[in-house]
């Protein structure tokens, strides 16, 4: 798990040996290569897959009830020039994490038929052997229907992450290893638009759309020496997200999306829910 959220790429040339992974031998240095961009992209990358799902999957008129269950992303693999580092000396093992899932809650805090305020929290507890990880976000939308089954919303968001791990290695060789830690945060915001399609009394579709923003901020501590790796391009972007949600019996719900951080990484996303 050294390389899980990919930051070993910090670590300064002198002091590690350069290696490239056997799958990328004769990868060439890139010309447009800049060390400081691929230190931010590998802190920004992962940012990106904790942004919480802008899924609208139930209107004001619906008056529908909370609902509990979880999220989850798929993580692409990045290419071998992505997983260039020490200027492009070495590629990193970035492809260890394919999925990244997320307890996710939403309970509607007032609702008529026209207008909806709700709010939501995802938490990813550290339950990973040998590594302290969690993360926890939370989001409030507002939903308004000027005409039953189309929905406008609006949504704020935000993200806290923390990893303490061995992350770096040692700089001297069966040098006693030392936890470092990772930690960013994460707001943002979106709008977005729903509509509401019944196929048969119990089953219905909500196709819906967002575009939005989100800025992130991050710092990576080697405790080896106690060095902080700046993030000097921290994650900025418009995000999009397009997808489709599906309930049955009014009791369950199977959501999948397409979106993401637009200038990072576009990827898939699901959500199964039980209605309560």
């Amino acid at each position: 798990m050294k390389r899980l959220l990919f930051i070993a790429v910090f670590l300064w040339p002198q002091i590690i040996q350069a290696q490239i992974a056997p799958e990328c031998a004769g990868i060439a240095r890139p010309a447009d290569y800049d060390e400081e961009k691929q230190r931010s992209f590998m802190q920004n990358y992962p940012m990106s897959m904790f942004m919480p799902l802008p899924i609208i999957d139930s209107h004001p008129s619906d008056q529908a009830p909370g609902a509990i269950g979880i999220d989850t992303t798929l993580v692409p693999k990045l290419t071998c020039r992505e997983r260039l580092a020490l200027n492009a000396t070495k590629t990193e093992d970035t492809n260890m994490m394919p999925l990244l899932p997320r307890p996710h809650l939403s309970l509607p805090i007032f609702q008529n038929n026209r207008f909806a305020l709700v709010g939501g929290v995802s938490f990813l507890p550290p339950l990973i052997p040998k590594l302290l990880l969690w993360h926890v976000s939370t989001e409030g939308s507002f939903l308004y229907e000027p005409v039953k089954g189309i929905v406008i919303g609006a949504r704020a968001f935000m993200g806290l992450s923390y990893l303490r791990a061995e992350i770096a290695t040692p700089f001297e060789k069966d040098a006693q290893t030392k936890e470092d830690w990772f930690s960013f945060a994460l707001i943002g915001g979106d709008l977005s638009a729903s509509f509401g399609l019944p196929i048969t009394e119990n089953q219905k579709l909500y196709p819906f759309l967002s575009f939005g923003l989100v800025k992130g901020a991050s710092i990576f501590v080697v405790a080896d020496d106690g060095v902080s790796v700046p993030n000097k391009y921290p994650l900025f972007s418009l995000t999009n997200f397009v997808g489709l949600s599906y309930h049955l019996f009014n009791r369950f719900k199977l959501a999948l999306a397409i979106g993401g951080a637009l200038d990072t990484s576009m990827t898939g996303h699901l959500r199964l829910a039980y209605l309560f």
